[in-house]
């Protein structure tokens, strides 16, 4: 059954896989290698709550196990558990690059910068000292290189994407983070453009793809460009259903560099609602809004 289900999971056939696997838990033994195997298959195919319920079963049985505790974190950590997650990890004493930077992660989500950030370091030392080259995929890159940007160094942010864009110069996320990165920091943006544009081409539908393009355009004061841009962004991002914060603030910014002061300050409200990194510079601007307009 299993067998079949990774199948499934190899032929990208999600919905079948997800159906025999549905299958085998009505048969499987409630043991720890059974809840263990369902968890991972679970993971595999992104259903991370059916995951983290059979991992969690695991764990509770066999609580020395590194490695379902490892996939436990992963797991919450997908769902915005980070709490849970950093309290899971803390009896964690061995030298695991991967659980170093999924507490990263984890004090990340809680608003710990400073840990998360000394976390991460320490993760890349960790997989360093492993000489395992496996260990520095795009993802672990480009965790590095944001957690860097949060803290303020966007010199060894830069550093890390342009690393990650040399050893993958084909990959869309790539193209797009350092794309991002040089046009946030109103540098390159003849390259930025390049870089982003790669991205969009690749995937035209990614609201966080076409974010940057309207922020590019915003830095390049193509404003008219960047607010045609940032309203396709915000209906790519409304029909999926999830609209990242930062995209809030820049149509604000370029709602407000075009004049609509009224929709400039809606979508900062919404950027304030569901962050709070920046929570105090955007309420700065909706005050000088309301100020303005008195």
């Amino acid at each position: 059954y299993f067998q079949q289900a990774r199948l499934h999971r190899d032929l990208e056939e999600t919905d079948a896989a997800l159906r025999k696997l549905t299958e085998i838990e009505k048969i499987t033994p409630r043991e720890f290698g059974a809840f263990a195997r369902l968890g991972r298959e679970f993971l595999a195919l992104d259903a991370d709550r059916k995951a983290r319920y059979y991992l969690n079963h695991a764990h509770r049985m066999r609580r020395d196990n590194k490695y379902v505790r490892l996939l436990l974190a992963y797991a919450q950590n997908r769902l915005s558990m980070f709490e849970e997650t950093y309290r899971l990890l803390e009896p964690v004493t061995d030298s695991s690059p991967h659980a170093a930077l999924l507490r990263s992660w984890a004090a990340l989500g809680i608003e710990r910068m400073e840990e998360a950030k000394e976390l991460a370091e320490y993760s890349w030392e960790l997989a360093e000292e492993a000489e395992d080259d496996r260990f520095f995929t795009i993802s672990f890159y480009l965790y590095q290189a944001h957690i860097h940007a949060l803290a303020g160094n966007r010199e060894r942010s830069l550093e890390i994407a342009e690393k990650a864009y040399e050893n993958n110069p084909q990959a869309p996320e790539v193209n797009n983070f350092l794309g991002y990165s040089l046009a946030d920091d109103n540098q390159q943006l003849d390259r930025a453009y390049v870089l982003i544009k790669t991205a969009v081409k690749a995937e035209p539908r990614n609201p966080l793809f076409r974010d940057s393009l309207a922020w590019l355009y915003y830095r390049q004061g193509k404003i008219s460009e960047a607010l045609r841009e940032i309203n396709l962004t915000l209906k790519l991002a409304e029909k999926e259903g999830d609209v990242h914060p930062v995209i809030f603030s820049h149509a604000g910014d370029i709602y407000a560099a075009y004049g609509y002061q009224r929709l400039a300050v809606l979508y900062w409200r919404q950027a304030v609602i569901h962050q709070s990194r920046e929570r105090q510079r955007l309420i700065r601007k909706i005050e000088e809004i309301i100020c303005e307009t008195r």
